[in-house]
């Protein structure tokens, strides 16, 4: 058996690590990759709530430098409100295969599998209206009856 990771897997996002969260039927790009040695591909899967996500693309570059190759995968989502606090994860193995490995008489594969997860924190798109849409009504009262600031907001 020949294979040797140069680096655990390199994974990202797109969320804003200022705020942390993404507003609801935001596109969120996720993407993870690896530098790795030997005859053996690893492969990638990504899943959020236990069930494999379709449409992802992956990209191999061979050769990079002295033998070094690079795996890249790449998902974009959609997200709405029911995905909020699910995890989003990429699993990055090596799986068997019935394709003739090159230059190797090894029958194994090597045992090694890498989890990255990070959980998605929606900001449901009408939660939000619907809270600025109180602050207003209540600076309209405030303004217009010259209501003091705390019994304003007390009665919404």
């Amino acid at each position: 058996m020949h294979f040797r990771a140069e680096s655990e897997p390199r994974c990202s996002t797109n969320v804003s690590a200022k705020y942390g969260y993404v507003k609801e039927f935001d596109y969120l790009a996720f993407r993870c990759a690896v530098n790795y040695s030997g005859y053996w591909t690893p492969s990638m899967q990504w899943s959020t709530g236990g069930r494999a996500l379709d449409g992802s693309t992956y990209v191999i570059n061979s050769n990079v430098s002295q033998g070094v190759e690079h795996l890249s995968s790449a998902i974009t989502l959609q997200v709405g409100a029911e995905l909020d606090g699910f995890l989003v994860s990429c699993k990055t193995w090596f799986s068997e295969t019935s394709m003739k490995v090159h230059h190797t008489n090894a029958a194994n594969v090597p045992d090694y599998v890498f989890n990255w997860n990070t959980t998605l924190n929606i900001h449901c798109e009408y939660i939000l209206t619907f809270a600025w849409e109180i602050w207003a009504l209540s600076l309209y009262f405030h303004i217009h009856f010259q209501l003091p600031w705390h019994e304003t907001a007390s009665n919404f």
